[in-house]
């Protein structure tokens, strides 16, 4: 096996098993899934459809990048959620969601962490208002979708909106 087949199949199997971690945290717990560490966002630097020479001539689905001044201000309001200040988290969230110059994956974030924090009030209705929002960028990768398709079913159904679920 060469070194390119090697880092294809590395990176394969880092999506498979966060795949699998985001299916079994879904299971075990009927609350929406969301990022528990945005670092893990941040990390990837890539973005769009790439043919290029490391991929085999094949096409390949790069992950959206968050800037760090985005990332670091959604670290703050997650830690203040942490804190049960939901007050400073929303604070942070509502001065992000009026930044012009997001992108739409930084827009999807912010919109996902505020679900998130209106989940965590028991707004199960805003929560699913939010996680709608995010569903609504453009270019948001598939594995996210998914999973906050996931969530607004189960707060659907929670809300007993059981066509909606």
């Amino acid at each position: 096996m060469n070194a390119k087949a090697i880092i294809v199949l590395q990176k394969g199997t880092l999506a498979l098993i966060a795949l699998l971690l985001v299916v079994a945290a879904a299971s075990a717990n009927p609350a929406p899934v969301v990022l528990g560490n945005l670092a893990a966002v941040v990390a990837t630097q890539q973005s769009d459809e790439e043919d290029g020479p490391n991929t085999g001539g094949r096409k390949v689905k790069r992950t959206p990048t968050m800037r760090e001044n985005v990332y670091r201000q959604l670290s703050e309001a997650q830690q203040a959620a942490e804190a049960e200040d939901m007050t400073t988290a929303k604070r942070i969230v509502q001065d992000l969601r009026e930044d012009s110059n997001l992108t739409s994956y930084e827009r999807a974030q912010v919109f996902n962490f505020l679900g998130y924090i209106h989940y965590s009030e028991g707004n199960y209705s805003a929560a699913i208002n939010a996680y709608e929002q995010v569903i609504a960028q453009p270019d948001i990768p598939e594995g996210m979708q998914t999973q906050i398709l996931y969530s607004i079913a189960q707060l659907s159904f929670a809300e007993e909106d059981y066509a909606k679920a």
